[in-house]
């Protein structure tokens, strides 16, 4: 058997202090396990601990963004409407709302502007606005509204849409 110069130096040394050597060499592969991989690895574990829940709440926010794309998506699928038959929809809509038999609704062409007369409450302002934008399509692009003592809103509306760009 060929001795390197390696083993030649190991069995030169007594064997207490191959045990001592070989301790020191074990801490020092522990040191280097721990330095290099366990406590880069327990620092990122307590970094992700601590951004978990923004992290969460981001991912809960980005999915609800997700189903509101998907759902607009799903909206723009759908045939867009004659300009005429919105306009007869936005009327009726309105004159729904306000509770009047022939609304006011000033069409220049490209937007829709709806005083709003007498005023909405709160609740039959958002349900109003809701029925233009699911049913005639319509977008609230200028708002000008005021509360007035009553709790009801006044003002006007501008609305525009793919319906309204049609010729």
């Amino acid at each position: 058997m060929k001795h390197t110069p390696w083993s030649r130096w190991w069995f030169a040394r007594m064997p207490r202090e191959r045990r001592m050597l070989s301790w020191g060499a074990f801490a020092l592969l522990l040191a280097l396990v721990w330095g290099g991989w366990l406590q880069p690895t327990w620092k990122r574990s307590e970094r992700l601990s601590e951004q978990w829940p923004t992290a969460l709440a981001e991912w809960h926010q980005v999915s609800q963004l997700a189903q509101v794309a998907a759902v607009l998506q799903k909206d723009r699928a759908v045939a867009v409407l004659p300009r005429a038959q919105c306009l007869s929809l936005a009327r009726s809509l309105t004159a729904q709302a306000m509770g009047v038999d022939t609304p006011v609704l000033q069409d220049d062409g490209s937007t829709l502007t709806v005083p709003l007369g007498e005023g909405l409450t709160a609740p039959q302002l958002a349900q109003w606005l809701q029925s233009m934008r699911l049913q005639a399509r319509l977008q609230p692009t200028h708002v000008q509204l005021q509360r007035q003592a009553t709790g009801r809103w006044q003002g006007r509306i501008t609305f525009s849409g793919p319906p309204l760009r049609q010729p």
